[in-house]
Order: C-alpha cells, then sequence, then structure tokens
C-alpha cells in the first residue's frame, strides 16, 4: 500500500515515523536516526506530514517541504487527546499522524529562517530585560533590609546607587559588619569572609562578566581576630602566569586579568585593623604531590607585590617548576617580606642546609636578605589527603 500520510515525532537523535495509506490504514512504522531522515523522505512519494510544533520543528518542515511533501505544523496541545496508550514515541507518531487527518485541526504557520532569527532576537532581549529586572529587584531587596526603600523604576535605582556608592553613608558600612563578625568568632579560630560586600560598595561590580571574574577568583580571606593575622589564598593570579595562551584564546587579556585580581586583594583587605599583618600564598595547587600550574612568577609579580597591599608573600620555591629569582626585584623595600619556601612538603627527603644556603644567596641578588624568611612551601598540602611522602 502506498503511503499517503505521515506522522513525524521528531527529536535529538532518535525519530520516530509512522504511515497510513488513504483508509488510514497503518502501513508503517520505522524509527530513524538523524541521518537517514532525510535520505528516507527523500525516498518516498509526496505526501502529507505532520509534526508537532516543537523545538527544530520549523526546521524540519522547511528540509521536507523542499523535497516535495506537504509538512503541518500541530500545537501539541491538540495531539495529545489522540495518544491512545502510555505516551512513547511511537505512540506520539502515531496520534500525529491521526491529527493531521481530522478536518477541523488547527495547524501552525511555518516559519522562515529571516521570522526564526527575528524571534531569535526579540527572545534574548526579553531574557536580558528579564535579568536585569531581577538585578534591579534584589538589589532593592537586600537595601531593604537596611530600611532604604526608594521608589520603582530607573529613578529609584540611581538612589540606591548613590547610596551604596557613599562611603559616608552610615546605613550601610562593610567595614562594621566585618568587625561585628570578627567579635562574635575570636574565640572560634579562623572566619571566612569573601569581598563581595566591598566590591559592592565601591561599585566595581559592573556587569556580568566583571562578577564572572569576581567568582573565578575565589579569594579566601582567613582572619585570625585574637592574633591579628590574616592570611589569602588564592591560585587565579599564579595560573595566569602559565594559562595565558588558554585565556587569549577566550577572547579575555591575562594582564588584565592580573591586574583585576590584585585590586580584588587590595580591596579584600583595604579596611582591615591596623595592627593586622596579612599574607598571601600563591598557590599554585598541592595535592598528594602533584600541582595545578607551573611557570615563573614574572607576569604576576609586579602587581601582587606592589598592588595588593599584602605584607608577606609565602612563594613556592621549592621546585624548578617556579622560575627564577628575577621576580623577587621588584619587591619593594621596606617591611613587605617573602617566604620563597625552599622547604619543601612535597616529598620526604630533607634538605641540605647548604643548599638551602645558597638558594637565599641567589635569592639575596634580586631581595634584601633582611626582607626574606624560611618556612614550608604551601604550609602542607591543600587538602586532606596531604601529599604521597611514603
Amino acid at each position: 500500500m502506498q503511503v499517503t500520510t505521515i506522522g513525524f515525532d521528531i527529536a535529538k537523535c532518535a525519530f520516530q515515523v509512522h504511515g497510513a495509506d488513504r483508509q488510514g490504514r497503518a502501513v508503517l512504522k520505522r524509527k530513524l536516526a538523524r541521518s537517514k531522515v532525510l535520505v528516507f523522505f527523500a525516498n518516498l512519494p509526496p505526501c502529507l506530514v505532520g509534526l508537532e510544533a516543537c523545538g527544530g520543528a520549523h526546521f524540519w518542515a522547511r528540509q521536507l517541504t523542499r523535497l516535495g511533501h506537504e509538512v503541518r505544523l500541530i500545537a501539541p496541545q491538540y495531539v495529545k487527546p489522540y495518544v491512545k496508550t502510555n505516551k512513547h514515541d511511537a505512540a506520539d507518531a502515531e496520534a500525529i499522524c491521526e491529527a493531521v487527518q481530522r478536518p477541523g485541526m488547527r495547524f501552525v504557520a511555518i516559519k522562515d529562517e529571516h521570522q526564526q532569527s527575528m524571534l531569535l532576537l526579540h527572545r534574548i532581549r526579553d531574557r536580558l530585560v528579564a535579568e536585569r529586572t531581577a538585578g534591579i529587584n534584589a538589589i532593592r531587596g537586600h537595601m531593604t533590609e537596611f530600611g532604604m526603600v526608594t521608589a520603582k523604576g530607573q529613578a529609584g535605582l540611581v538612589e540606591l546607587r548613590s547610596i551604596i556608592a557613599d562611603s559616608d553613608d552610615a546605613r550601610l558600612v562593610a567595614e562594621q559588619l566585618v568587625d561585628a563578625e570578627a567579635r562574635e568568632n575570636r574565640g572560634q579560630g579562623l572566619i571566612r569572609l569573601r569581598p563581595y560586600v566591598t566590591w559592592m560598595r565601591n561599585g566595581k561590580i559592573t556587569s556580568p562578566s566583571k562578577l564572572r571574574l569576581e567568582r573565578e577568583f575565589g579569594a579566601t580571606l582567613l582572619l585570625d581576630g585574637g592574633n591579628g593575622w590574616g592570611q589569602v589564598a588564592t591560585m587565579q593570579a599564579m595560573t595566569m602566569c602559565v594559562e595565558r595562551a588558554q585565556k587569549q584564546a577566550e577572547g579575555l587579556d591575562p594582564d588584565w586579568l592580573i591586574q583585576r585580581y590584585a585590586a580584588m586583594m587590595h580591596d579584600a583587605i583595604e579596611n582591615r585593623p591596623p595592627d593586622m599583618v596579612v599574607g598571601m600564598h600563591m598557590c599554585r595547587g598541592n595535592f598528594k604531590s602533584t600541582w595545578v600550574a607551573e611557570g615563573a612568577y614574572d607576569p604576576a609579580a609586579d602587581a601582587i607585590f606592589n598592588q595588593t597591599g599584602i605584607d608577606i608573600y609565602f612563594m613556592e620555591y621549592d621546585s624548578d617548576r617556579a622560575g627564577g629569582f628575577e621576580p623577587l626585584r621588584l619587591l619593594p623595600k621596606g617591611k613587605k617580606r617573602v617566604m620563597p619556601g625552599f622547604i619543601t612538603t612535597k616529598t620526604a627527603e630533607l634538605e641540605n642546609i647548604d643548599d638551602i644556603k645558597r638558594k637565599f644567596e641567589a635569592a639575596s641578588k634580586y631581595a634584601d636578605l633582611d626582607q626574606l624568611g624560611i618556612a614550608p612551601q604551601c604550609g602542607f598540602a591543600s587538602t586532606e589527603e596531604g601529599n604521597a611522602i611514603d
């Protein structure tokens, strides 16, 4: 029997075909892979083809029309009453084949590429407007918690932004929030903080891309309220030294990223207590005696030493993968200190005292010996698994 009507259930990979003759009897049931669809329909005589108006339906409708078939799109809610059994691909294809033959059926107009492109632009715009509205509402909700309620619309948002940007406005002071949390936790060890509030205060989260960078940065500021000590642990600035090609391929400027990371660290500790000393571990990853990044410190050294406000730097000169000591020349004279990390924690082998002395002599060619100290590289390991030192 010749197929005159086809119900075509589409998907991403597996497609189902149900064909009927003029009397409505089923004469064809077949499952097709995506690569076989056009070949299959090209070998069929022209017939009526029904599809549900779902994702990809307009594309397939245009393709099958070019092969000479009459294609009709049906809204899914009009197909559902014709499904006879539990929902599956074969049952859906049969229901479509039945629905497309009904004389009173309503069909969806097939759109060409230009019409779909225009709809795409409108949908993207609608989504961006919705995201902007959600962001504005979030800001309003947060500020309401501080008793700041403004008028609706852009005018109210401008007022809120001016309040957030005003460092003299006592209703929203990030420093007070930090000090209060520190007082509550002085006897409970370290306090984890993120620089989000400070960045909102300074108006520096101005676009989704910059917010993404702040999340990628992920610096953890550990404050010991009792001992006046803080430590910043971050790996992003270090990986920028060796992942430059990868970031450039993503359309990002590695040097700009390093500057941004340095600025984030500076803002995170800007309002620390005056007697607090902050150290930074220039982490490259330390897990089961493996690492994430290797290469010299040169690309990031100037920004890290001179733009972060850090007092002490814990570096990883325990192996040749850290490069030479030349970046130490950028360490400013004064109270800043560098712990080169000549004592490794990745192996069980003990260092030779004469080798350590030679390393300090070599490093002192680029930085004052009084500004260098001795400490284990990375403390111990970055994770509880430790290192393979057996």
